[in-house]
């Protein structure tokens, strides 16, 4: 599917709204209330565990995704965890050179992942199971097994009420760099360079897992997509540096393709305390209840092309005109409606410009994404810490000195941060007709 057309069309208006952009939903419709409830998929008090490589335990597509869950449904509790080890399969496969052998998930399955009883189970494996050697049936069956091995244990040794399969980010050939460049059998030190090949093939069996009910989230066909459209201005593009492990904005993606493909919305909006005034004039609270924060190293180009291609992006609304005024439209003609926010104007627009799609850019809104990037940080010093506590009880500390004196006071402390800063954004909305 083409999109470049989409994006010649958007990118003149979406660069001003990356950040903070403003977007007004149907101002009868999104009500304070539903916009606190999650979806089926997440209920309030559910723990939610990732489990997965060192893609996982990298940690940065959680981090974004935890900071959206808890802006995007303000009055739920949630608990988050990472439970990724790098290097391991769930396939158990290893290179023959690989030394000490790759660690198997599943050996510590009953150990990590089975005593935090999580609700939502979400996992990510691939990347390390074909061991970087072009397609082999004996790895891919092994493969498949691990999987379908863990899709038995989530739901009867665990007790996960849902699943969620990620597919495995690409590998990115152009960016491959060999560490033996005498190696003599493929592996990670030489990866063979259709390795992508592999993956995809592991990717498509994941997908195929959806008709049999299973909740399976494509990472690896929408990263690639994006690189590729990407390559068609910046042929070196990447979102995965060292062929292997994607960078903050791979990341980023990651984040938005689990919300995406789970149904959910990247962000969302409503109102509360909505009155007319008299047929000329409108007000009301706006609730804002976004949140995908953008870590400043996310590439700013790599955000105008997934708004641009997505109505998960709400940066256009519609604006009903019957269901704010009742029959008693407003009048036609050139005369325009001014909008304000919290008293500083937002742009004058036609009638006809209000029945239509149209957008408010960022500088009117400054007060949107309050704290969102300050959350982000607290979120990841607070994974950090409980990971390193974690690693720590296991056969495989990550060693160095206790980043913090006393952990469990300090998570307290980032805690209590959180919650404060995820709280939504008021606002006050004025319609009103200009003389």
């Amino acid at each position: 599917m083409c999109r470049s057309s989409v994006w010649r069309r958007s990118c003149g208006w979406i660069a001003a709204c990356l950040l903070c952009s403003l977007c007004l939903l149907p101002l009868s419709g999104l009500g304070a209330e539903t916009a606190s409830q999650p979806a089926e998929i997440f209920r309030d008090g559910d723990t939610i565990v990732f489990f997965g490589d060192s893609i996982t335990q990298g940690g940065h597509y959680i981090d974004h995704f935890e900071a959206w869950l808890l802006c995007r449904y303000p009055e739920s509790r949630f608990q988050v965890f990472n439970r990724g080890i790098s290097s391991e399969t769930i396939s158990g496969a290893s290179e023959t050179d690989h030394d000490p052998r790759r660690p198997w998930a599943h050996e510590r399955f009953s150990r990590d992942i089975s005593p935090l009883k999580p609700q939502v189970l979400i996992a990510c494996f691939g990347m390390n199971d074909g061991n970087y050697h072009p397609f082999d049936w004996a790895r891919f069956e092994q493969y498949q097994r691990g999987v379908r091995r863990l899709m038995q244990r989530a739901r009867e040794e665990a007790g996960v009420r849902t699943l969620i399969l990620m597919t495995p980010p690409p590998f990115d050939p152009y960016q491959r760099k060999p560490l033996d460049p005498a190696a003599k059998e493929f592996g990670y030190k030489f990866p063979a360079v259709d390795y992508d090949q592999t993956l995809g093939q592991y990717s498509e069996w994941l997908l195929s897992l959806r008709g049999e009910g299973q909740i399976v989230i494509d990472l690896h066909g929408t990263l690639n997509r994006h690189m590729s459209e990407r390559r068609r201005e910046q042929v070196s593009f990447t979102v995965i540096p060292d062929s292997i492990h994607p960078n903050m904005t791979g990341h980023w993606l990651m984040a938005l393709e689990l919300i995406r493909q789970l149904g959910l919305d990247v962000e969302r909006r409503g109102f509360v305390g909505l009155k007319q005034v008299n047929d000329q004039t409108l007000t009301g609270d706006r609730l804002d209840v976004s949140g995908l924060p953008l870590d400043p190293a996310v590439d700013p180009q790599s955000v105008q092309w997934e708004s641009a291609r997505s109505a998960s992006f709400p940066w256009r609304a519609r604006l009903d005109w019957q269901n704010v005024f009742g029959k008693s439209s407003p009048p036609d003609g050139e005369k325009g409606w001014e909008i304000t926010i919290d008293g500083r104007s937002a742009g004058t627009f036609t009638r006809a410009e209000l029945r239509g799609e149209w957008s408010l850019l960022s500088s009117t809104d400054p007060e949107a994404p309050r704290n969102r990037p300050a959350l982000l940080a607290r979120i990841r010093e607070r994974r950090q810490l409980e990971y390193w506590q974690f690693r720590a009880g296991t056969d495989k500390p990550l060693g160095g000195k206790s980043p913090a004196e006393d952990i469990p006071a300090k998570l307290r402390e980032l805690t209590a941060e959180i919650e404060e800063l995820r709280r939504p954004v008021v606002s006050t909305i004025e319609l009103k007709q200009v003389r």
